[in-house]
């Protein structure tokens, strides 16, 4: 039981100097770095490098802030920010250490900027806009790839500041709770050897009283004795830390294909006339009680209305 002892004890220490440095560096915001550095004074855009964010099981903490007026910082899938920044001239994000942005490169192009406002856009996920640093929270899933942009909200030819940091939900706690279990399983390490030092088997006489031999403790003693405090105390940790809901991060393969394809301009008129088509014919048929086409052309809330007038003629 010694070597189990030591054991533990080593863990215990190993999660109290974990769980610290954790609950340390990120705080009670479970985030750390970011720090903001300005794009170049010709570039009023700047974003996120398409396939960099191959990652989940943490959120990115984006900060951003125009030199003058508002800033707008939005999170989509890759397809819809670089169909967007078509002929764009702006900074990319092309690696992240631990301190946030480490490496950015020049996407050239013969526009300052969309000509198009950002908050006009409904691709967005993510997004917030406002004057003076503007923070955004992305989260990192394994369903879907995912691209930041930061930019002049409203148009106004201003270089803008960004940095990237990041967050780990729970994270603080789960430190907290790590060295907590450190502490409660250091404690029991001490406790149990002090219970096994008295617990040392006395020496007991023989009936003539000249001879001595040691008291025994059968081995299912010892193991209720020693092993069953240890066990608790690790599955209540265990339990703790998975309360947290602190995720672990990981690499993700969105894979080469989008997923995601944008309509071409020539593409987006003929969507528009094959919808206004079947419309046209749910409509005429829902005017005779028939409600079924309209499964074809809405989905939700809507086609639940569409039934309903249907069902009333």
């Amino acid at each position: 039981m010694k070597i189990v002892r030591a054991l533990t004890g080593l863990l215990a220490v190993v999660l109290i100097i974990v769980g610290v440095a954790v609950a340390a560096v990120l705080g009670p915001d479970d985030t750390w770095a970011g720090e903001m550095s300005k794009t170049p004074a010709d570039h009023r855009v700047v974003t996120t490098d398409p396939g960099l964010l191959n990652v989940a099981g943490f959120d990115l903490a984006v900060t951003a802030e125009a030199d003058e007026g508002e800033v707008f910082v939005g999170a989509s899938h890759p397809v819809h920010v670089e169909d967007y920044l078509q002929g764009v001239q702006r900074t990319r994000v092309t690696e992240l250490g631990a301190d946030g942005v480490t490496e950015t490169g020049t996407v050239k192009g013969e526009q300052a900027q969309p000509s198009a406002d950002p908050g006009d856009l409904d691709v967005w996920t993510e997004q917030v806009s406002g004057e003076g640093a503007q923070h955004l929270s992305v989260p990192l899933t394994d369903e879907s790839a995912v691209e930041v942009l930061a930019m002049p909200a409203t148009g106004q030819e201003a270089p803008v500041r960004f940095g990237i940091g990041y967050a780990l939900p729970g994270a603080f706690v789960g430190g907290i709770v790590a060295a907590g279990l450190g502490v409660l399983l250091l404690v029991g390490v001490v406790v149990l050897g002090r219970r096994a030092r008295r617990a040392a088997p006395p020496v007991a006489e023989t009936a003539t009283g000249d001879e001595a031999k040691p008291a025994t403790r059968s081995a299912a003693e010892d193991k209720a004795t020693s092993g069953a405090p240890v066990s608790r105390v690790v599955a209540v940790g265990a339990a703790s830390l998975l309360a947290t809901g602190c995720g672990i991060p990981h690499q993700v393969d969105h894979g080469e294909t989008p997923g995601v394809v944008p309509l071409s301009g020539d593409e987006a008129p003929a969507l528009v006339a094959e919808y206004d088509e079947r419309n046209n014919r749910a409509i005429a048929a829902s005017h005779e009680g028939d409600g079924s086409l309209w499964f074809g052309t809405d989905s939700g809330p809507h086609l639940a209305v569409d039934e309903l007038e249907a069902r009333a003629n």
